[in-house]
C-alpha cells in the first residue's frame, strides 16, 4: 500500500473512531486542541547528501476554554512514517492547556537524502477514548478532526540544499 493511501486509511480511521465520541458541533465555550505545524530544521551536515534533521510538532489549544484533564490521558506523539505500531520517535506528555498555549514536540533524526521514497513525519494529539465519557466537559476537545498532520520527507531534501 503507498503511503498516500495508507494515511488516507489512517486518518479515515482516527476520524471514523473519534467522530463517534466528539459532538456532531462544538460548544461555543470547548476547547480545541489542534495540530498546527511539523517544522525541520538543519542541525549538521556529515557529507553533502546527509546529516541531521530537527523535527518538530507544535499543536496549540485553539478553542475559548483551558483544556483541563489528568495525567495519563493525552499526549502529543510524533512519528516517522506511518507505522503507529512502533514507538513515536517523541512523545510529550500533558494534563492542561490554556487557550492560545502551545506544546512542541521534538525529534533530531539522521536523515540521508539519497534514500529513493522518504518517509514522512506525522504528528498526533492522542486522546483517551474515556475523556469524552468520564463527565468532565473541560476535557472534551472539540472538534477531533484537527489532531493529526503529515508531512512530505521530501521537503527535508530541500535543507541546506540537498533537493537541488
Amino acid at each position: 500500500m503507498n503511503a498516500k493511501l495508507s494515511l488516507l486509511v489512517l486518518v479515515s480511521t482516527i476520524f471514523a473512531l473519534s467522530g463517534s465520541s466528539c459532538p456532531s458541533s462544538c460548544p461555543d465555550d470547548a476547547s480545541n486542541l489542534a495540530v498546527v505545524r511539523i517544522d525541520y530544521e538543519l542541525i549538521s551536515t556529515t557529507s553533502a547528501t546527509q546529516g541531521t534533521v530537527r523535527v518538530t510538532g507544535v499543536i496549540e489549544n485553539t478553542g475559548t476554554s483551558t483544556f483541563d484533564s489528568s495525567a495519563g490521558q493525552q499526549s502529543v506523539q510524533l512519528y516517522r512514517g506511518l507505522d503507529f505500531q512502533q514507538q513515536p520517535l517523541a512523545q510529550t506528555d500533558f494534563e492542561d492547556l490554556a487557550p492560545g498555549a502551545t506544546l512542541t514536540v521534538t525529534a533530531d533524526v539522521e536523515w540521508n537524502t539519497s534514500t529513493e521514497f522518504p518517509q514522512a513525519f506525522v504528528l498526533y494529539i492522542s486522546l483517551d477514548p474515556d475523556l469524552f465519557l468520564d463527565d468532565n466537559e473541560a476535557n472534551d476537545e472539540c472538534p477531533t478532526t484537527d489532531n493529526l498532520l503529515s508531512r512530505s520527507g521530501d521537503e527535508v531534501n530541500d535543507l541546506a540544499g540537498w533537493g537541488s
